[in-house]
């Protein structure tokens, strides 16, 4: 059996009903309780970790024992072991507005924070350099219009246990508890794939999307290293590692609107993602994060064949579910697509978008809201119509009538 199971929330609360059903030993259900209490920081497992996952829906009394045994040596593993070290890295360029902030966030919570500039030309170090503290380690390389590149060179100058990659214009959301980052990453690190699985923080944006896929911690010294010219990736031997997502916040304001404008993201980002799209052309990341971070500058006709394109499987049927290809990216993509039709007033095909998201995530909040706002066009056209019509009589009908 995996051990990824005893990290799996919806295995862990059939035991519990299993266990409930069948004995009545409190012993048991305590632990089972304080273990699910445990590892309650986990949002999300990497779907490819389900082949893992015993799924069926008895389990029988023969590996009852073990089970909790497993689970039992798990505690005190765990605290027989110290706290793991943790390195930052931040990559800087110009971030004079958000640095302060990033590096204040942080402090108390890791042991060392490796900064690597690209180049800044405002007071970015100086409030770097003010900072007074021997956590801190700067180093600098020249921007080569490759986010990895910074990435993997930052990743060679950290020494602790685990790297946390946080932006600049990012902050971690901590609850006052210093060890509250190391106490999650103690726990993870008993896990059999450990050196082949990030971590994703909760990415909480201010346009209110947040975000929790993006990989950010792993452990030092695998073979673990980023990939991608913009929107990097982790990777380890050009394959994806598992990914586990957690309850850890980083606050992100840097999608803002004026702050894109400032920093010319857009513009930078459209140009390095067209040559990932050239790079890998049948990767979806590139082409979502293209039409995404293109939105409001790429024209919405182009938009909708592109993202079309990159979606359907044969172009001589219609766009439906079993049509289009399924990936990570497919739902994001879908939901680019919608907010495009509706800018275009293609409602009957935002109908039939919402219906595969649907298909693909039920009953999802993206798919009613768009719904929502069709239906109040609408109504509103028919209210607009209808006070039409009724001027129109009333200047018929000026007369009084009785």
């Amino acid at each position: 059996m995996s051990d990824i199971n005893y990290f799996n929330s919806n295995y862990l609360i059939r035991l519990k009903d299993f266990i409930l059903n069948s004995i009545a030993e409190s012993d048991k259900i305590n632990l089972l309780n304080n273990w699910l209490d445990k590892v309650s920081f986990i949002l999300e497992i990497d779907p490819r970790l389900n082949c893992f996952v015993v799924m069926d829906n008895t389990f029988h009394d023969i590996y009852l024992d073990k089970i909790l045994n497993d689970i039992l040596v798990l505690f005190e593993r765990i605290y027989q072991v110290s706290l793991p070290t943790i390195s930052a890295v931040i990559i800087v360029k110009d971030e004079e507005r958000c640095i302060y902030r990033c590096i204040e966030s942080i402090l108390d919570y890791v042991d060392e924070i490796v900064i690597v500039d690209t180049g800044s030309t405002d007071s970015t170090m100086d409030i770097i350099n003010s900072i007074v503290s021997d956590k801190i380690k700067t180093y600098s390389t020249p921007w080569e219009n490759d986010f990895s590149h910074a990435r993997n060179f930052a990743k060679r100058k950290a020494k602790k246990d685990w790297l946390m990659f946080i932006d600049a214009d990012e902050y971690l959301d901590g609850k006052g508890d210093y060890n509250e980052v190391k106490e999650i990453l103690l726990i993870l690190q008993f896990l059999s794939i450990k050196n082949e699985m990030v971590i994703c923080p909760f990415i909480s944006n201010h346009n209110g999307y947040n975000v929790t896929t993006v990989r950010r911690f792993f452990l030092n010294n695998t073979d673990i290293n980023y990939f991608g010219l913009v929107h990097e990736e982790p990777r380890i031997n050009n394959t994806k590692p598992y990914y586990i997502s957690v309850n850890i916040t980083f606050i992100h304001d840097g999608y803002m609107h004026e702050i894109v404008k400032n920093k010319r993201k857009t513009d930078r980002n459209l140009s390095l993602l067209s040559k990932m799209m050239l790079l890998e052309p049948n990767n979806l990341r590139w082409k979502y994060f293209y039409y995404r971070d293109g939105i409001e500058v790429i024209d919405l006709l182009n938009a909708e064949v592109g993202i079309k394109s990159s979606l359907i499987l044969n172009e001589q049927y219609d766009f439906s579910k079993s049509n289009i290809r399924e990936d990570e990216f497919t739902f994001a993509l879908l939901d680019l697509l919608a907010k495009n039709n509706l800018r275009q007033s293609k409602f009957d095909d935002v109908d039939i978008i919402t219906d595969i998201m649907n298909c693909f995530l039920p009953e999802n909040s993206n798919s009613y809201y768009y719904k929502c706002l069709i239906n109040i066009v609408e109504l509103k056209s028919k209210y607009k119509e209808l006070l039409d019509k009724t001027i129109l009589y009333r200047e018929r009908n000026i007369d009084p009538q009785y």
